[in-house]
C-alpha cells in the first residue's frame, strides 16, 4: 500500500526539514543545535507544496506534517532526538496519521500518497 511508503517520507520532511505548508517551510527546528534549513532547502519545500496543493488528501497531510513538527523532541545534546520524537509522534499524532492514511486509501493516486 502506498500510504505506507508516504507516511516514513514525511515523518524524515518533517523531522529532517522541520517542516512544510507555507508557514511551515519557514518553521525553524525547535532544538537549538539542528542544522538549520538553506534558503535553497525552503524554497524546495514550498514548490513541492505548491505542486501538491490540489492535490487530495493534501490538507490531511499537512496537518500530520504540522502534528510532527510540534512534536518533535530534544536530545540532551539539543539536537532532534529521532528516537524520542518518532515515539512522542506516534503517541500524539494518531488522529492525523489515521486521517492521511484513510484519505490515500480513498485517493490512492492523489500525489501526496504516492
Amino acid at each position: 500500500m502506498k500510504t505506507i511508503a508516504y507516511v516514513p517520507f514525511l515523518l524524515v520532511v518533517a523531522i529532517g526539514a522541520a517542516g512544510c505548508s507555507t508557514n511551515l517551510c519557514e518553521r525553524k527546528s525547535p532544538c537549538a543545535n539542528d542544522v538549520q534549513r538553506t534558503q535553497a532547502q525552503i524554497d524546495q519545500c514550498k514548490a513541492s507544496l505548491d505542486a501538491n496543493s490540489k492535490s487530495d488528501c493534501y490538507s490531511e497531510a499537512v496537518a500530520f506534517a504540522n502534528c510532527q513538527v510540534d512534536n518533535i523532541v530534544c536530545g540532551g545534546d539539543g539536537k532532534t532526538d529521532a528516537k524520542l520524537s518518532e515515539t512522542q509522534i506516534e503517541n500524539t499524532c494518531r488522529n492525523q496519521k489515521a486521517n492521511i492514511v484513510s484519505c490515500c486509501v480513498k485517493s490512492p493516486n492523489a500525489t501526496v500518497c504516492r
